[in-house]
C-alpha cells in the first residue's frame, strides 16, 4: 500500500509541477501585454495595479499549492475552499469600504 501512496503523491506532485509551469507561462506573457499596456496613453494605472495584485496572489496561491503535503482529493478540496472563502472574505470586505467612503 505505501507504494501505491508514493506513486500517488508523485502523480500530485507532477500535475501541480505542469500546472505551475503552464500558468507561471502565463503570468510571463502577461507581463509583456502589461508592458504594452504601460505605453498606451490613457490605460487606467488603477487596472495595472489590479493586474499586478492577481499576478501575485496567483504566484503566492500556486506557492501553498505546491507546498500541500499530501494529495488527497479531501486536502486538495479543503485548500480550495478555504481560499474560495478567503477571496470572498476580502471581495465583501472592499465592497463595505468603497460604500463606506
Amino acid at each position: 500500500m505505501k507504494a501505491s501512496e508514493d506513486t500517488k503523491r508523485e502523480l500530485f506532485r507532477s500535475t501541480v509541477s505542469a500546472s505551475d509551469h503552464i500558468l507561471l507561462n502565463y503570468l510571463n506573457q502577461m507581463q509583456m501585454v502589461r508592458m504594452e499596456a504601460e505605453e498606451c496613453e490613457g490605460f487606467s494605472r488603477e487596472v495595472l495595479e489590479l493586474s499586478d495584485q492577481i499576478s501575485k496572489e496567483t504566484v503566492e496561491e500556486l506557492k501553498s499549492l505546491e507546498n500541500l503535503n499530501t494529495g488527497s482529493a479531501e486536502d486538495i478540496d479543503a485548500f480550495i475552499e478555504r481560499r474560495i472563502r478567503e477571496a470572498r472574505e476580502a471581495v465583501e470586505k472592499s465592497v463595505k469600504g468603497e460604500e463606506e467612503s
